[in-house]
């Protein structure tokens, strides 16, 4: 009785506030929404293609919203039948959309597009400009032109990928939004064994200056080892990647080079990369996590960034909740060019400790009724200052055609440092936001489904700086 009474009353606060939860009708749950360690989406806000993610993977044959927030607007779009499928976003920021037609044998796409091509050493995406680990972990390709439906990292052009047995070939052309006579194209072949790939690829950089790459690829049960070797305007550049262990319980990384500074074989000033990660997971009495060391250098023009770091996670599941438990050591350190009127190089250092605690409890109380809730602490401890504290609360219910959620964070940080917390979010908004200082962050939203594939949605959002931005959303799926 007390359990109902507690639900009951749950219910009754979140209806009676006109919030709750929502990622109508598309979305996941609380125990989807990640565990953030506070950097992991900085600089990839405005990047749709992520915070669109869960509206494009929607198994459905059509869907399309439209999202107001004061002067903000975005509408989308997305349909699906048999190979063929399609994107669109129109919002503040620009329009974006593809077309691709995709079997087994034959590829095509046209519109917004994602180039890039081997391990990078000459073009790769712009969101693994910076990255030692590409998310390609375990594959290696030749020019690939992924559908996009993001005018961040993007650029309208075409492509075509043809797969005769153990030979792939591929062409692409695109241009930068703002430069319709600076056209760039590549075309690549290779050949695929079961274990082994090689692929060769010639083009025209931006100015119409050539480049050109050959990739090496080899993968066996517990290895994969690749590499490129590219020559463009700035000379020729080269990279490899060894990952040991992977599936397994240990895993090893390693990879150096000097790729693309700019994800473009265009003259840019030379950098190069190495990093290396050694990983261990484990999964024993119900426990389960992963403990892990990794380095990072990049050396540029500009001077040389350093970056080590120690972590250490675990979860432990129970019937109907979840404990997430982790540690995060980092050192930041930076040693600029030196300067010729100072005459010295000037440093900088940074080192960070942060703790996190979070719960999940979810309960399905029949008739259609689940009520999630998370509860999250963090602690950051930064030099010799302060230690800063993050707590925040997400309440879930769902009720036949009614989802909703509110979300509460109370910080308390010190200068210099940073959190990042989930909102209450109708997707299209943005799902994470920055905490800085001390304040409330408070969200709350209320979606329903219609007839037909139709849903609706409210969300009201109030910051520490005391802005409040009121979102309305309408959405079909079919």
């Amino acid at each position: 009785m007390t359990g109902r009474l507690r639900r009951g009353a749950l219910l009754a606060c979140v209806w009676l506030a006109g919030c709750s939860a929502a990622r109508p009708p598309l979305g996941g749950t609380v125990e989807d929404t990640p565990a953030t360690w506070g950097d992991e989406y900085e600089g990839l806000l405005a990047d749709t293609d992520l915070t669109d993610a869960d509206f494009h993977a929607a198994r459905t044959a059509f869907a399309a919203d439209a999202l107001a927030s004061g002067e903000g607007r975005v509408v989308r779009a997305t349909a699906a039948a048999g190979p063929v499928a399609a994107r669109y976003r129109d919002s503040t920021s620009g329009r974006a959309g593809a077309m691709a037609f995709n079997t087994r044998r034959l590829g095509v796409v046209v519109g917004a597009v994602r180039a890039s091509l081997g391990e990078g050493a000459l073009l790769a995406d712009a969101r693994d400009a910076a990255a030692v680990q590409p998310r390609g972990a375990r594959s290696a390709d030749g020019l690939r032109l992924a559908p996009s439906s993001s005018t961040w990292g993007s650029s309208p052009g075409a492509g075509v990928r043809v797969t005769l047995a153990q030979v792939r070939l591929a062409a692409g052309a695109w241009r930068d939004w703002d430069a319709s006579d600076d056209a760039r194209a590549f075309v690549s072949a290779g050949v695929v064994q079961p274990r082994a790939s090689v692929y060769a690829a010639v083009g025209r950089s931006r100015a119409g200056a050539g480049a050109g790459s050959l990739c090496v690829a080899h993968v066996s049960r517990s290895a994969f080892v690749s590499g490129e070797m590219g020559a463009a305007a700035d000379g020729a550049r080269g990279v490899l990647r060894v990952i040991v262990g992977e599936g397994g319980a240990w895993r090893a990384l390693f990879a150096a080079g000097a790729p693309s500074a700019a994800a473009d074989p265009a003259p840019a000033t030379p950098a190069s990369r190495w990093g290396g990660a050694l990983e261990r997971r484990f999964d024993a009495g119900g426990v389960s996590g992963r403990a892990m060391l990794s380095s990072r250098t990049r050396r540029d023009g500009s001077g040389v960034q350093r970056r080590q770091r120690a972590e250490c996670a675990g979860s432990l599941a129970a019937p109907g909740a979840r404990l997430e438990v982790g540690v995060r050591a980092t050192r930041e350190s930076e040693a600029f060019a030196p300067d010729l009127l100072e005459g010295a190089a000037p440093f900088t250092s940074h080192d960070e400790l942060r703790l996190r605690c979070l719960l999940r409890a979810h309960e399905d109380a029949g008739d259609g009724l689940r009520v999630e809730q998370s509860f999250r602490v963090d602690v950051i401890v930064s030099g010799t200052g302060p230690a800063g504290r993050v707590l925040a609360w997400t309440g879930r219910v769902r009720w036949r055609a009614m989802d909703g959620r509110v979300h509460a964070s109370a910080f308390d940080l010190a200068p210099g440092q940073l959190a990042y917390t989930g909102r209450a979010v109708l997707p299209g908004a943005a799902t994470f936001t920055t905490l800085s200082r001390s304040g409330v962050d408070l969200s709350a939203s209320l979606s329903l489904r219609l007839p037909l594939g139709a849903g609706i949605g409210v969300q009201g959002i109030r910051t520490a700086a005391g802005d409040a931005r009121l979102v309305l959303q309408a959405a079909l799926t079919r």
